[in-house]
Parts: structure tokens; C-alpha cells; sequence
């Protein structure tokens, strides 16, 4: 039986991949340990999560700076509801279109959700535009 959960999932869009001083691929803040297995779709590696200082302190800082959002299409004053859920969904299009991750989100809904031994665990996506590894 498989149990069903809603972790969240993060999404790194520009992820940098570079090599540690020691030879090790680092991606974002991961640090490649080595590869678990390689399929005709892809290769699965196993990564260990970097945690720095500088980065942990950036988190307090965004969240301290956090404020409340005014600049909306409700907070114009012209053209009634209707024009706010056009003008919502125009975007909603727009960004759609420009998401790297358009083609694979309904994958990344289904497997956030399910939780089996047998499954491959989703914590965070990671993008980097010049290279697939």
C-alpha cells in the first residue's frame, strides 16, 4: 500500500553546476556523492545538501523582509472583477509559457504526492540552462 502526502517541493530554476577543489560536481548547493543507477531516460545520482552560514542568514533576512503585496490588477480602480481574472489569467498563460518546468509539472504533482519504498522521493528540482547532467 502506498501512502499519500503533500511535501513541498522546491523549484531552482537557475541552479549553478561547477567543481569543488577537490574534483566533486556541485550543483546548486548539492554536492554529488555518487551515481546510484542509470536508466534509458536518465542517470540517478545521490547528493548531500551544502549548508552555509551566508545562505542561512539570507533565508532570515527574506523572511524578516517579506511584505504584504498592493501592486495587483484588483488595485487599479478600472474594469471591474472580470478584468482582474483576465488580466490573472493572461499572466498565469504568460508564465506558464516561460516555466522551464511547463513540461514536466504534471509528473513533479503526481510524485510529490506519493510516498512508497519503491519510489523515488522528490525534495527540490533543480534547472541549469547551459547543460543537462
Amino acid at each position: 500500500m502506498y501512502k499519500v502526502t503533500n511535501p513541498e517541493i522546491k523549484f531552482t530554476v537557475a541552479a549553478q553546476v561547477g567543481e569543488s577543489t577537490h574534483g566533486v560536481i556541485v550543483v546548486g548547493n548539492y554536492t554529488v556523492v555518487k551515481e546510484l543507477g542509470r536508466g534509458s531516460f536518465g542517470t540517478v545520482y545521490q547528493a548531500m545538501k551544502e549548508y552555509h552560514k551566508s545562505g542561512l542568514r539570507r533565508r532570515q533576512q527574506s523572511d524578516l523582509m517579506r511584505t504584504a503585496r498592493g501592486n495587483g490588477p484588483m488595485q487599479s480602480g478600472r474594469g471591474g472583477m472580470f478584468a482582474a481574472r483576465r488580466a490573472m489569467m493572461l499572466q498565469q498563460q504568460q508564465e506558464e509559457a516561460a516555466d522551464p518546468f511547463h513540461l514536466i509539472k504534471t509528473e513533479l504533482a503526481v510524485s510529490k504526492k506519493l510516498q512508497h519504498p519503491n519510489l523515488v522521493r522528490v525534495y527540490e528540482v533543480l534547472n541549469d540552462d547551459e547543460q543537462d547532467i
